[in-house]
């Protein structure tokens, strides 16, 4: 074997290593963000459902006659979450498609 195969050789070598070391990485990376996602779903819902509190509490307040002080009560529109890994979600189901086809 001469030494141009040698190096060829050592070339995939590493180049197979760094790769099968991406597709763990990104494993891992696909797993944070499947996990954020389903944080976030649950941090929504837990908003959506102090926010119907906070309108069902004004409600039964102007009901018992509350009226102005009734305005103090927020009306909890502002709960809201502002982060999405959808995005992040696309692009590792791309990548692990763009592997797939290296395979």
């Amino acid at each position: 074997m001469g030494i141009m195969q040698e190096h060829l050789i050592c070339d995939v070598f590493y180049s197979s290593s760094a790769l099968t070391q991406s597709v763990y990485l990104f494993i891992e990376i696909q797993s944070t963000v499947s996990s954020l996602i389903s944080t976030t779903d649950k941090i929504q819902h837990e908003l959506t459902t102090a926010q119907k509190n906070l309108t069902d509490a004004q409600d039964r307040c102007k009901n018992n006659g509350g009226a102005s002080a009734c305005n103090e009560i927020p009306v909890g529109n502002e709960l809201t979450t502002e982060a999405n890994f959808t995005k992040v979600h696309v692009y590792l189901i791309m990548f692990n498609f763009l592997l797939c086809s290296l395979y």
